[in-house]
């Protein structure tokens, strides 16, 4: 596999990894119903989010990590957009552990 190549992978795994817990986070707000078992449904909703964001954390960072070690390696290949998807991962997926441990 060409480094290019790799670099593609890692931003389409990045992507995705981005993306989940977004579709997810759709997906409880439209699936939200007021009435007398709102909160039930609400916590169901946060539980699987979270799993969802989990699972995206490892992905995401996985290959984010991955992308800067390729990029370090070949430092005359680049792929647009790469450094940005780093840049959205450290900030949309860590950076709500850093506030909460505020």
């Amino acid at each position: 596999m060409t480094p290019r190549r790799k670099l593609q992978t890692a931003n389409a795994l990045m992507l995705a990894g981005i993306a989940a817990p977004l579709i997810g986070l759709f997906w409880m707000v439209a699936s939200y119903s007021p009435g007398a078992n709102a909160t039930t449904h609400v916590g169901d909703a946060l539980l699987k989010l979270g799993m969802v964001y989990m699972v995206a954390l490892a992905v995401a960072c996985a290959s984010a990590v991955w992308s800067f070690v390729v990029q370090r390696r070949n430092a005359g290949v680049h792929v647009t957009g790469g450094t940005l998807l780093r840049i959205l991962v450290l900030i949309g997926l860590i950076g709500p552990f850093v506030i909460g441990n505020v």
